[in-house]
Parts: C-alpha cells; structure tokens; sequence
C-alpha cells in the first residue's frame, strides 16, 4: 500500500512540474507579444 501511495505522489510531482512549465511557458510567450505589439505601435 505504501508503495502505491509513492507512486501516486511521484504521478502528482510530475503532473504539478509539467502544469508549471506550461504555465511559465505560456507567460513568456504573452509577454513576447505584448511587448511585440508596443514596440511595433510605438
């Protein structure tokens, strides 16, 4: 049973580490265009 709860929780650790790269991703990709926009508007 113990195992299977290491499992689990490795599974989590994983998914939460992926969820923030996405994330992190994502924001960098926004700011790259808003800034993009202001510069060319500017």
């Amino acid at each position: 049973q113990r195992s299977a709860a290491e499992s689990l929780l490795g599974e989590a650790e994983a998914e939460l580490s992926k969820a923030e790269m996405l994330e992190s991703r994502d924001t960098k990709i926004r700011e790259a265009e808003t800034g993009g926009r202001s510069a060319m508007i500017g």
